[in-house]
């Protein structure tokens, strides 16, 4: 929910892709064992331009794409909405201990308009992150990613989907990359 703070949107106000992107992404760090922080995620994602209807719309950065779309069109989406009521048990989901929102409860005026997220804004611990990732073989199939959280052996299921398109040894790719081509010790 940290995405929807940083980029001042209401979840209904970004686009489904984008959040295949969210889901994807988080599948993907988990598997990876990364924390899937905000600058990482927009690291590799910027808003495309924001209309007058104030949908907000991920885009992957030109030349440094990780997931494809969920789907190449979605139809009627925005005819339908449903209403959230907030219960007490489930006030932990839209606020923090301190009682303000995690994230806009309405649509803003005013989403913010980014590109992307500067390696020079990240943490020592985000930038190694960065590096694991940018040595796969990408970009991945969102929709397949997704996918794989109805299994049981979900973790497998993302390895073998990101595996038909990336280093089996991940790790060490990325090591490699960070030691300019040299194989590990």
């Amino acid at each position: 929910m940290d995405v929807l703070k940083t980029l001042n949107v209401t979840p209904t106000q970004l686009h489904p892709n984008s959040w295949g992107y969210i889901q994807a992404f988080a599948v993907m760090c988990q598997v990876l064992a990364i924390n899937p922080t905000v600058a990482l995620f927009l690291y590799f994602f910027r808003t495309r331009p924001i209309g007058k209807r104030g949908w907000v719309s991920l885009i992957s950065e030109s030349g440094n794409a990780i997931l494809e779309l969920y789907a190449q069109s979605f139809r009627g989406f925005k005819n339908q909405f449903f209403r959230v009521s907030i219960t007490e048990s489930g006030r932990s989901f839209f606020f923090n201990e301190d009682n303000s929102p995690k994230f806009p409860l309405y649509w803003t005026q005013n989403p913010r308009k980014l590109t992307s997220w500067s390696k020079e804004d990240m943490t020592h611990i985000e930038l190694e992150a960065l590096s694991v990732m940018a040595a796969l073989s990408r970009p991945f199939s969102s929709r397949k990613i997704i996918n794989c959280l109805e299994y049981d052996d979900m973790n497998s299921r993302v390895f073998a989907t990101m595996g038909k398109r990336a280093p089996l040894d991940w790790f060490a790719a990325a090591d490699a990359k960070k030691n300019k081509g040299e194989p590990r010790p």
